[in-house]
């Protein structure tokens, strides 16, 4: 009995000793890294022009600026959304700025569209605003319609 009592008694203290975390600072807890972007393109008519096949896997190109230079990536995908309309998903350039930006440059049947995109870097990576050709669609601290869900008419 003497030797279970013991037993339960440093097991108690080791638990409570154990608790302790000098280093609680050093801790991030819950890194997000959120760099999607989805984007709707439609004609002037409202249509879909992924679901009417006028775009397609062909003639999307993406580029990611990095150091001043442009570079090809083929980060995209065509998804269906939660109303069954099919959208293009691509992730914005991972290397930002000293103002925690980072440029994108998307074609789509030859039409050039820039995105400008700015990050949340305190616990990660998360978008907070993202300008078309230098125009704000998407931000954060304002009311979004769509989410993050961009419509171009192209």
């Amino acid at each position: 009995m003497k030797k279970l009592s013991f037993l339960l008694l440093m097991f108690s203290v080791l638990s409570f000793s154990s608790c302790e975390d000098d280093h609680e600072d050093d801790i991030v807890c819950c890194t997000i890294y959120d760099y999607e972007i989805f984007i709707l393109p439609e004609n002037a008519d409202g249509e879909n022009l992924i679901e009417t096949g006028a775009i397609t896997t062909e003639n999307v190109k993406l580029y990611y600026q990095n150091d001043g230079n442009w570079r090809s990536s083929n980060n995209f995908s065509f998804i269906e959304d939660s109303e069954g309309q099919d959208i293009l998903r691509f992730f914005a350039s991972d290397k930002l700025d000293e103002n925690d930006r980072s440029e994108t440059r998307l074609v789509i049947n030859g039409v050039e569209e820039f995105l400008t995109t700015e990050f949340n870097t305190e616990n990660g990576a998360i978008i907070t605003k993202i300008w078309l050709n230098e125009e704000v669609v998407f931000d954060t601290s304002s009311e979004n319609e769509n989410g993050n869900l961009i419509e171009i008419t192209l």
